[in-house]
């Protein structure tokens, strides 16, 4: 499986802070994330997670498992899980996530236009030069014939 995409992180954490404040537990909240899932990879990578929480009971070991989140979340949450503020802690990964995503959007937009208009100048200065050939061509024939 790929590493999750920022948004997809956003999604996760968000709803999994959501479940928590609400007072289910974590193995309880995937279960229920697992039942909303889509058939798909996001089945078996909730599946996967769910059978490595039954056997360890930590988060933290189940998404270092699944090999598809980044280090930086599953060392937040075995921090949140330690201090008991797991809930906050998805909470504000959602929101770095987010920030991350729109980052990238913006820097995405910031390069794109540039290259829009380089392409567009290079298109322009193509035709000023075959204008300026044909025109050549013309007034050499022209004056060949006078």
């Amino acid at each position: 499986m790929k590493t999750l995409s920022n948004t997809e992180l956003t999604t996760f954490c968000s709803q999994f802070s959501l479940i928590l404040r609400s007072g289910i537990s974590s193995l309880e909240g995937l279960s229920i994330m697992l039942e909303d899932t889509p058939e798909g990879d996001g089945t078996v990578l909730l599946k996967g997670m769910i059978a490595t929480m039954e056997e360890t009971g930590s988060l933290y070991e189940a998404l270092i498992t699944s090999k598809v989140f980044p280090p930086y979340l599953c060392s937040m949450v075995e921090i949140g899980e330690q201090s008991g503020r797991l809930d906050d802690v998805m909470a504000s990964l959602s929101e770095h996530y987010h920030r991350e995503e729109e980052m990238a959007r913006n820097i995405k937009s910031a390069v794109t236009y540039p290259l829009v208009m380089l392409g567009m100048m290079m298109v322009v200065i193509f035709v000023l030069i075959v204008k300026d050939r044909k025109s050549t061509r013309l007034n050499s024939s022209h004056e060949c014939q006078s």
